[in-house]
């Protein structure tokens, strides 16, 4: 048996996930204060306040403050061929050396080609509160306005928001309304 280690508030960020630590039900935690955190549900979207930090632990076995689970990668061209490739490190303020992902090719690439990588993502307002959440392309425009299965409006601000840090759990959008400018 592993022994888990203990939350505490220098340890916990916002965007983490946690779980119980009899249970299997993962959270991300939405605030962090001096001995408790707020958490929500990414199902239902239920908050849970004052969730004191002995209670859970992290939902992976594999967590260390301050490390990503995810690469940054960019689209590269060289020669007419794109490529996949991640920033090894920046040779001068317009040259960077490059990596081509799972290969051991390394290029030095001018800044200006490369482009980084991020999902598409969308940005809701979900009663009165506005959260970027990953979404597929050309599903959602913006101005549109949705209501959730749980009874909750949503209204689209903004498509293609390039927010690396976007929640992976949209709403249910239910219904979509039609509105008419009076």
């Amino acid at each position: 048996m592993t022994r888990e280690r203990r939350l505490n508030r220098d340890s916990v960020s916002v965007g983490d996930c946690v779980r119980r630590k009899a249970g299997k039900k993962v959270y991300e935690v939405t605030w962090v204060g001096p001995y408790d955190m707020t958490l929500r549900d990414p199902v239902t979207g239920k908050r849970t306040n004052y969730a004191n930090y002995c209670d859970y632990t992290f939902a992976d076995d594999t967590h260390e403050k301050g490390t990503s689970m995810n690469k940054t990668l960019y689209e590269i061209t060289v020669n007419g061929t794109v490529h996949i490739a991640e920033k090894l490190m920046e040779k001068s303020s317009t040259s960077w050396l490059m990596q081509v992902y799972n290969t051991s090719t390394v290029l030095f690439v001018d800044k200006a080609d490369c482009k980084e990588i991020v999902p598409y993502t969308v940005k809701l307002r979900v009663n009165a509160v506005e959260f970027d959440y990953r979404y597929d392309e050309g599903m959602l425009k913006p101005g549109e306005v949705y209501l959730t299965a749980k009874g909750d409006f949503v209204f689209v601000v903004a498509v293609d928001t390039k927010n690396k840090n976007a929640k992976a759990t949209p709403p249910k959008l239910v219904t979509r309304l039609v509105t008419e400018a009076v």
